[in-house]
């Protein structure tokens, strides 16, 4: 409430209901009257001042509080869990202790960027949660510094980017090691977002260089040290689903399994209940979710079809009819996932050469096209080497089924295979005008994914 002054006659002066000329140091009336005059006291009328603020506030889409530290720990717990609110009716927010940074990071966070910056609403659906995580950490405190002082301005040409973001830059770095290095901070949630969002960071500072893959190898490495039981809140779910892609990507470069294929991991990422967040989250942040939960196991897959092929051992029939059938079930999948969740959301177009022209709805779902049909892609040119390791088995069976398999996934059909590698190109393209460096993250998984031993191909 805001205290408005009225009238401020002296206590005499309204005992005996005169006028008072309100004169300093007595009043006229006093005087004349012989009476001792009190002198004057300030006072205030509270008037309701709500709909004036919510007439003020009826736009804003982000109302966010700061809590005071000095609160109890069951407070605290309670805060972890906030969400940034959305307000969709008029009605008046509470400040305590406002924080300019908080505000700063929403309007970075609302900021529609193309051309050159990722979207941070579609890296991932965490970044709601962090204006009310601030002030806590240091590591996350200069990292959002950071990422504001990169997405609150025009980007120039990379050699020519103010001192300021480098010198941000700098000092997160060193607010992250710091809490890596002590033994209580690296586990906290707050440590982890910083070690997620640094790596944007490093996107548009060092453009041509390839530090970023070590940050990014860094957070995977944090995601999987912190263990599978500190990701039983909002926020760090949020997180770790939202570097699913650069575990799997990881795992693709360096020719290993994924740590998210074991039992526990699945459980939690595919099968455990459904967060508040996923709700609300863009479709293709979901779509985005369940194909990295069917690709999970194709670095597995791969690297066991190479060993096959370069050292075959007895027994090696079952294995390749195994491995055929896992190959078979997963383009199933992935079909499957494209009919159901990526084709309803795009807009297709005849162009002038006869071509249907794809538009999507945003940058991610341009992502998970061009992802998906350059697995498919992968593992049609797996199964065809493995079909040729089996074609001359004695086993009818088996025979019998690699043709069902083959006539399914239209494997040799020169029509499917040029269709799949226009969507890549497609899509690859809609990712390169909407961000550049998305497409330079994209560009560089491709060519781990077209590269893994001896099942390869071309990469367009």
């Amino acid at each position: 409430m805001v205290g408005v002054p009225t009238s401020n006659r002296c206590d005499t002066c309204k005992k005996r209901k005169k006028k008072c000329d309100e004169k300093r140091p007595q009043c006229t009336p006093c005087l004349k009257s012989g009476w001792k005059c009190p002198g004057y006291q300030t006072r205030w009328k509270f008037v309701d001042e709500v709909p004036r603020l919510e007439e003020h506030y009826a736009n804003n889409k982000f109302v966010f509080d700061v809590t005071d530290f000095k609160i109890s720990e069951k407070a605290i717990d309670k805060l972890r869990n906030e969400r940034l609110v959305m307000w969709e009716k008029p009605t008046v927010p509470r400040y305590i202790n406002p924080n300019p940074l908080g505000s700063a990071f929403v309007f970075c966070l609302e900021s529609n960027v193309t051309g050159k910056l990722f979207p941070l609403r579609l890296v991932g659906s965490f970044f709601q949660f962090i204006p009310a995580r601030l002030g806590r950490n240091i590591a996350l405190d200069d990292a959002v510094e950071c990422i504001c002082s990169i997405y609150a301005q025009a980007l120039p040409a990379p050699n020519e980017l103010p001192r300021g973001i480098y010198r941000d830059y700098a000092k997160a770095l060193a607010s992250l090691r710091s809490c890596l290095d002590d033994s209580v901070l690296w586990k906290e949630s707050e440590t982890l977002c910083a070690s997620v969002i640094l790596p944007l960071c490093e996107l548009v500072v060092n453009v041509d260089r390839g530090e970023w893959s070590d940050l990014f190898r860094g957070t995977i490495s944090l995601l999987r040290s912190r263990g599978i039981q500190l990701y039983n809140n909002e926020f760090d779910h949020a997180m770790l689903e939202s570097q699913l892609g650069f575990i799997l990507g990881y795992s693709v470069q360096f020719r290993e399994d994924c740590f998210i294929r074991s039992s526990e991991w699945r459980e939690l990422l595919w099968h455990n209940k459904i967060w508040p967040f996923q709700i609300n989250q863009s479709p293709s942040l979901r779509s985005r979710t369940l194909l990295i939960g069917i690709l999970v196991d194709l670095p597995t897959l791969i690297r066991s079809a190479t060993a096959e092929k370069t050292t075959p051992q007895l027994g090696s029939e079952k294995r390749i009819d195994d491995l055929i059938t896992s190959f078979y079930q997963m383009a199933i999948k992935i079909q499957s996932c494209i009919e159901l969740e990526a084709e309803p959301c795009l807009i297709s177009s005849t162009s002038s050469q006869g071509r249907d022209h794809i538009q999507y709805l945003d940058l991610i779902a341009g992502i998970n096209d061009c992802i998906s049909h350059k697995a498919l892609m992968v593992i049609e040119k797996a199964l065809r080497i493995l079909f040729e390791m089996r074609s001359r088995s004695s086993y009818l069976v088996a025979r019998s089924m690699h043709e069902e398999f083959e006539a399914t996934l239209h494997l040799g059909d020169a029509k499917a295979v040029e269709l799949r590698r226009h969507r890549i190109v497609n899509a690859f393209n809609f990712v390169r005008r909407e961000c550049q460096f998305a497409a330079k993250l994209i560009d560089f998984g491709l060519r781990h994914m077209q590269s893994t031993g001896s099942i390869d191909e071309p990469l367009i």
